[in-house]
């Protein structure tokens, strides 16, 4: 078991690597520099407003019995 998980954290680490190094490519010596920087940016602003667009749902779905729970008094017994 830990050699698989040593060979799983092996193939993600050589793979965040090697990815780094082609968006690194095509961000300064391709010429689709400007599509890849655009496609970065839509994907960051879209990770951040899904963000916070899960916390909005969230809360709205919350049922409001959980916040009158501080209001509830211990038996005394």
């Amino acid at each position: 078991m830990a050699i698989q998980s040593r060979l799983l954290g092996m193939i993600i680490c050589i793979s965040c690597i090697t990815g780094f190094m082609i968006y690194s490519w095509f961000l300064l010596i391709s010429e689709w520099k400007e599509i890849v920087l655009q496609l970065t940016v839509l994907a960051a602003v879209a990770g951040i407003l899904g963000v916070f667009a899960w916390i909005g749902l969230t809360m709205a779905a919350r049922s409001r019995s959980s916040e009158n729970t501080d209001n509830i008094k211990p038996e005394s017994g």
